[in-house]
């Protein structure tokens, strides 16, 4: 008796194998379709300010950040950025003054301006928390808030794959928890920085 011939089925690995190269060998064919596409990692320093009523206003001092930025659309940037500052006490001689260290970490959405003109104009906006220390004469106190910064700046690209920037935003703040705002502390609802950038663009 003659039996017809089977088909074998492949086995699974075959077939995730070969699903596997073609999304490679698709991505490789896009490729050029986006190679205007690129990421922007740099870093800021600056002055940063943070107020609140007396006896815990601060005085403005320097900082420093982080930020990494993908390419979204043409014209809209979007990545986390890092903050880092300390500002001393505005009036010492208060009751309840002290130094404060800020640490914030956000999300950031960044718009260039479609200007034609040599240089780039932007506009941003995002959303932080933010952790505070407060080093007051009975002994440290925590706290945190949510930032909303707003601002806008110009990007001027020096080299090919080298960015330079200034900036200034004000920067809000709402949503406070922690001991230190649950004592005595009063809380710096609003802030400004303005902050200069040296950018890659990968």
């Amino acid at each position: 008796m003659i039996r017809p011939p089977t088909v074998s089925r492949p086995p699974v690995r075959v077939v995730v194998q070969l699903a596997v190269g073609a999304a490679i060998a698709l991505a490789m064919l896009c490729w050029p379709a986006r190679a205007q596409a690129f990421v922007n990692a740099g870093v800021d320093v600056g002055l940063f300010k943070r107020s609140a009523d007396p006896p815990n206003n601060l005085k403005p001092d320097v900082g420093y950040g982080l930020h990494g930025e993908l390419d979204l659309l043409p014209l809209l940037k979007v990545g986390p950025y890092y903050l880092h500052y300390e500002l001393s006490a505005d009036d010492r001689s208060l009751p309840g003054a002290a130094d404060a260290t800020f640490n914030i970490l956000g999300l950031r959405a960044r718009l260039m301006l479609p200007l034609p003109v040599s240089f780039k104009p932007y506009l941003y906006a995002g959303a932080g928390y933010s952790w505070v220390n407060y080093k007051l004469f009975t002994g440290d106190l925590g706290g945190t808030f949510l930032e909303l910064p707003i601002g806008g700046g110009i990007a001027f690209q020096a080299l090919p794959l080298l960015q330079l920037s200034i900036d200034a935003a004000y920067r809000p703040a709402t949503s406070f928890g922690g001991d230190a705002y649950n004592a005595s502390v009063t809380k710096p609802t609003s802030g400004y920085s303005v902050t200069l950038g040296i950018s890659l663009d990968l």
